[in-house]
């Protein structure tokens, strides 16, 4: 799991400075790293785990900007879980679990969210 989290901090770092074609193509190269794994091949849906860490003291203005985009996913056709929660040991962790009703539908949400939107709030917490 290290590799992937790195993979998706150096994603989510290089996505706050780069044009809107150059972010679709990053993600074209995400999904299609996913795809590598068998992500493609998975029949039913699809649960994606992650875990950042706040910068000291920040987790609840993560957890504030995170949740801004939780009614916008939620309201996803076949999105059937979107949510972040704080770790109870650590106070500086976020979990964010996603369900999404298939691989055409983790794509689907991919490629459309707005992620200068969401990535940059988040990247100075």
């Amino acid at each position: 799991m290290g590799e992937h989290e790195e993979t998706m901090e150096d994603m989510y770092r290089s996505m706050a400075q780069v044009s809107e074609e150059e972010m679709a193509a990053q993600m074209e190269a995400h999904l299609a790293q996913l795809a590598a794994q068998g992500y493609d091949k998975i029949e039913g849906p699809i649960l994606q785990y992650a875990k950042a860490t706040a910068l000291p003291g920040k987790r609840d203005e993560l957890l504030d900007v995170l949740r801004k985009f939780q009614p916008i996913v939620v309201q996803e056709e076949a999105t059937l879980m979107y949510g972040h929660f704080p770790d109870i040991d650590n106070p500086d962790i976020v979990h964010s679990i996603q369900v999404y009703e298939s691989w055409d539908v983790l794509c689907h949400h991919m490629r459309q969210m707005k992620y200068n939107q969401f990535v940059v709030p988040i990247m100075s917490l």
